[in-house]
């Protein structure tokens, strides 16, 4: 029914339920996996300007996911998306600059990317409150060092579920 509504809506011309479709095929998410299809949808959306969209065809293009690897496409998606504001492209852009990859390689075009990927992930956690950093544990050293006292199945998964 998801799938129908969705089709329903992209065929409207919706970017973001062409989008969901596109990762519903890539993914296989309650149904079938059919990379010619998420394509497809990935690429419609990206024609209308969805930065996720073409940070997804970017990815897809440079791993040669499903299709033959085409790096000067690829390029071209990621400037796309990260001019939309994905950060993944951004992230993307800055490590491609870093290494040189399909690209000059240059060390203050790799910072400037990296920077904006800094301060959207300060950004978030202000603005969230959530603090990325935290002290992580492993339940397993902690059982042997006798610190930890019968932990059950469900602090196990509260500690997945929460850290």
């Amino acid at each position: 029914k998801a799938i129908s509504l969705l089709s329903e809506a992209a065929e409207a011309g919706n970017d973001d339920a062409m989008f969901t479709l596109g990762e519903i095929y890539e993914y296989a998410d309650g149904g079938e996996r059919s990379y010619p299809k998420a394509i497809a949808w990935y690429q419609r959306a990206a024609n209308l300007g969805h930065p996720l969209a073409q940070t997804a065809l970017a990815y897809i293009h440079s791993t040669a996911k499903s299709v033959e690897e085409n790096d000067p496409l690829a390029q071209l998606y990621y400037n796309f998306g990260a001019a939309g504001g994905d950060i993944v492209s951004i992230m993307s852009l800055g490590y491609r600059y870093f290494y040189g990859h399909g690209v000059p390689k240059s060390c203050p075009t790799a910072a400037e990317y990296y920077e904006v990927v800094a301060l959207d992930a300060v950004n978030f956690v202000e603005t969230q409150g959530i603090y990325a950093v935290s002290d992580y544990i492993r339940i397993a050293d902690e059982q042997e060092s006798g610190k930890s006292t019968q932990m059950n199945d469900d602090d196990v998964v509260q500690y997945y579920q929460y850290s």
